[in-house]
């Protein structure tokens, strides 16, 4: 059975585009899934810990066969081969993938939470998502993401960058 799952991609050291260029090619794989759609890309701030540099960072929505768990497992190793290294929370990230949506589905276990805890706090996950689903709603809640106002202090978003580079990618 398919499976519709939204997926967060962020970098802020290293080459970031280069990092999710590869992540996404890694991910693009007819074995494990397939990537339908691309978001814009964005430059943000860092989130949590803000001494570091900024982020790119996009969702892409992206069909599988996998379970949460199993996708899970793939996204970690993905991480690993595009050279992410173990670090503080929110600090530095070669690679960041996280799944933010998976159908509808509520989903809670030690590995994994869907949805993302964080994604209606964060306007770099909503503003992107709603680039690809301009009337999706949070699963648990049933709040309509595109009524969410992220207040001013807590916006990381700085600009939206062209995505012309992913063209040839996908």
């Amino acid at each position: 059975m398919k499976h519709t799952v939204y997926i967060g991609a962020g970098s802020n050291t290293g080459d970031r585009l280069g990092n999710i260029r590869k992540a996404l090619n890694l991910l693009d794989n007819p074995g494990d899934g397939k990537i339908t759609a691309l978001s814009s890309l964005y430059e943000t701030l860092p989130f949590g810990y803000k001494e570091q540099e900024n982020f790119y960072n996009l969702v892409f929505l992206y069909e599988t066969s996998l379970e949460p768990e199993a996708l899970l497992h793939l996204i970690k190793k993905i991480e690993k081969e595009t050279g992410r290294k173990e670090r503080e929370r929110w600090h530095e990230r070669e690679i960041d993938l996280d799944i933010l949506l998976y159908d509808s589905l509520v989903y809670k276990s030690p590995l994994l939470t869907i949805p993302h805890p964080g994604l209606i706090n964060r306007d770099f996950v909503i503003l992107p998502l709603l680039e690809l689903n301009n009337n999706i709603a949070h699963p648990e809640s049933g709040i309509k993401l595109n009524s969410i106002v992220i207040p001013e202090p807590d916006r990381c978003v700085i600009r939206k960058i062209n995505q012309e580079f992913f063209k040839n990618e996908q």
